[in-house]
C-alpha cells in the first residue's frame, strides 16, 4: 500500500455513515444501505488497494470479486462520465 492510499484510508475513517455509503457507491459502483461502518471501510480499502495494484501492473485485475466482467475499465472513466452513466441507468430503471 502506498502513501496516497494510506492517507485516503486515514481520511475515510472520519466520514459519517451516509458519506461512507456514497464513497462505497463511487469506489465500488454498487449501491449499499449497509449500516456496518467496519464492513464499508474494509470493502472500500480492499477496492482502493486493488485499484492501486492494477495501476501498478497496468493490467486489469483477474476474475473473482463480484464486479461485472470488464468492470476494471471503470477506473479509466472520469467521475463526470461515471455519474452520467449511473444517472442514465437510474432514469431508465425508474421509467420502466
Amino acid at each position: 500500500m502506498n502513501d496516497r492510499t494510506r492517507n485516503e484510508l486515514d481520511h475515510i475513517q472520519s466520514l459519517r455513515l451516509p458519506e461512507l455509503q456514497a464513497l462505497f457507491r463511487e469506489v465500488l459502483g454498487e449501491e449499499t444501505r449497509c449500516p456496518n461502518r467496519g464492513y464499508l471501510l474494509r470493502r472500500i480499502g480492499e477496492a482502493l488497494e486493488a485499484r492501486e495494484e492494477a495501476d501498478a501492473s497496468h493490467e486489469p485485475p483477474s476474475g473473482g470479486g463480484g464486479g461485472c466482467a470488464g468492470g476494471w475499465l471503470i477506473r479509466f472513466l472520469t467521475k463526470r462520465t461515471l455519474r452520467a452513466i449511473f444517472a442514465e441507468n437510474r432514469n431508465a430503471a425508474h421509467a420502466s
